[in-house]
């Protein structure tokens, strides 16, 4: 299941699914985003190799829209000094807006939490 390949509590719920890939050094590694309640997990299993990347929206610091010469329809997330480039979308936008909604209604449901009494 994807909540062990990924150990992540069998409470999340996977709200969308996206195939695109991952850039590592100069190689891309196609795959699918899963975007689960709390997490953003990416899965790549080709030929042989596997890669698996699970990021908590808590600890992502910022998704961002980015485009290069060479990398058209890139999103990429930050998390500290980290930065991992998603791309080769179909739906880029698509994928953009359901990942900055999820983090910012975690943020809001953070904020209120922490201001309540």
């Amino acid at each position: 299941s994807l909540h062990n390949r990924f150990q992540i509590p069998e409470e999340e719920v996977l709200m969308e699914e996206f195939s695109c890939a991952l850039q590592e050094d100069a190689r891309l590694l196609q795959g699918r985003i899963f975007v689960f309640n709390n997490f953003v997990c990416f899965s790549c299993s080709l030929l042989g190799s596997e890669r698996a990347l699970r990021l908590a929206f808590s600890d992502i610091d910022a998704i961002e829209r980015q485009d290069s010469a060479y990398l058209e329809n890139t999103i990429q997330v930050k998390v500290g000094a980290e930065s991992y480039k998603l791309t080769s979308f179909i739906y880029r936008e698509e994928a953009l807006l359901c990942l900055l909604q999820r983090q910012a209604l975690l943020r809001n449901g953070a904020a209120s939490s922490a201001a309540s009494p």
